[in-house]
């Protein structure tokens, strides 16, 4: 260790198929959000290549589970949803970084996001 920090960052790279395969069965959800870093309001967008149930968990980055967003049963498709910031309890959490992980029963996608006050 040479005394400097190290950081990983967790990044949605957007795929595309190419001479007419196809990668809808490889990642069966996608996952997008924005801002960031965001002060109010962030959108957390959602692609789904099935339908299947859905859960948005948000954690701080200590891994404390913070908010559990739970719209279920979802359709193939895009999907987008807001968090405002606050916990399960509705309080307003403070600023950092937070992991927004979105998962169903064939796969689950991380982003990490900023809350700047």
């Amino acid at each position: 260790y040479s005394g400097q920090s190290r950081f990983i960052e967790l990044v949605d790279i957007p795929v595309t198929s190419t001479e007419g395969s196809s990668w809808a069965g490889i990642l069966p959800i996608g996952l997008s959000v924005g801002p960031n870093p965001f002060q109010g309001h962030m959108s957390i967008n959602l692609t789904l290549s099935g339908a299947s149930f859905v859960e948005v968990d948000i954690y701080s980055i200590d891994g404390r589970l913070v908010r559990t967003i739970s719209p279920g049963e979802l359709g193939a498709g895009a999907h987008a949803f807001t968090w405002d910031g606050t916990s399960n309890d509705g309080v307003r959490l403070g600023q950092g970084v937070y992991l927004v992980r979105a998962s169903t029963a064939d796969g689950a996608q991380t982003a990490k996001v900023s809350l700047i006050r």
